[in-house]
């Protein structure tokens, strides 16, 4: 495995998220992108329908597999933010997959995107020395003043599955981003350990300009993955990040909270936390014995942040 942060480079130019509010997403065909949604924040004018202040969402675009749940309201006492899943109605990602998936939250909007369940990803065929993979891509755009929350459910590697992912987004200095992600080596109940052929999963951070502010590249092995059987992977299998961006927010103060809350501290769990390059923010790196443990670990370090931020405390998130 490995991972590395991107700190700016001199010239660095990379392709923009999706923006602004058109029938399909500047640069793109319609067919281009498998699921597409912009969410806004309502003012007294814009939308009967909402009150003023209220994320909703102003457009989808949707195509199979894929399906966008209508708005939930979970904060007690705060409507303002808008609880979305995205569904998917098939089994898993299969061999040959290319799924491109696009996000835009406009200005002041405060968004928690989840899942309903974990994404399988299936045994792909090697034909003719040819090997078979999928490839899964986001682009999101993040803009002033906005709060975006995805927490995705875990990523589960079959025996002989190859998988291709990116994440790009677009960030707006004023913008508040929570990001997590859970890595499952496989079907650890059946005994299934490491025995994907590759994953590899690269995130780009850009400005609005398209300067690059931080990125994270990961390559992780399975079959031959020569540390598999180590200690450190055989204790802790699976992998998870966690990025948080937080502007005008002191950053020693989430620290000591991440290091002194006892809910934090978790045999179950190896933790390391670094600054991110470029911006107010930190990466969390976690390993671990169960998927449950990290989803509580993730769940309670965004309830942190929500405390520290002066935002809505954490509600259930029904799944």
């Amino acid at each position: 495995m490995t991972s590395t942060l991107l700190a700016t480079p001199t010239n660095q130019q990379s392709g923009q998220g999706i923006e602004n509010s058109t029938t399909n997403p500047p640069g793109t065909r319609a067919n281009t992108l498998d699921f597409y949604a912009r969410v806004g924040c309502a003012s007294a004018s814009a939308d009967l329908t909402v009150r003023s202040g209220q994320t909703f969402v102003a457009q989808q675009y949707t195509a199979y597999p894929f399906r966008l749940s209508r708005t939930f309201r979970l904060d007690p006492g705060d409507n303002r933010r808008a609880y979305l899943y995205l569904m998917n109605s098939a089994p898993g990602i299969f061999g040959g997959d290319r799924l491109t998936l696009g996000l835009t939250a406009e200005a002041n909007t405060r968004l928690y995107l989840t899942d309903q369940a974990a994404t399988k990803v299936h045994k792909m065929p090697v034909t003719d020395a040819t090997v078979a993979r999928a490839q899964l891509a986001w682009q999101i755009t993040v803009g002033a003043g906005a709060s975006l929350e995805f927490v995705p459910e875990p990523l589960m590697l079959y025996a002989d599955a190859q998988l291709y992912q990116s994440t790009t987004i677009t960030l707006h200095p004023s913008s508040r981003l929570f990001l997590s992600e859970i890595i499952v080596p496989g079907r650890l109940a059946r005994a299934e350990y490491y025995q994907f052929r590759e994953y590899q999963n690269r995130l780009q951070v850009l400005a609005p300009d398209g300067t690059l502010l931080f990125g994270d590249a990961m390559r992780l092995t399975g079959q031959s993955n020569a540390f598999k059987d180590s200690f450190f992977f055989a204790k802790y299998p699976l992998i998870s990040n966690i990025f948080i961006v937080l502007p005008n927010i002191d950053l020693d103060t989430i620290s000591h909270e991440l290091a002194t809350n006892p809910q934090l501290n978790s045999p179950h769990l190896l933790t390391g936390a670094s600054p991110l390059p470029n911006c107010n923010g930190l990466l969390i790196k976690v390993m671990g014995e169960r998927v449950d443990h990290i989803q509580t670990y993730i769940s309670q370090v965004l309830a942190c942040v929500r405390t520290i931020s002066n935002e809505p405390d954490l509600p259930h998130i029904p799944k």
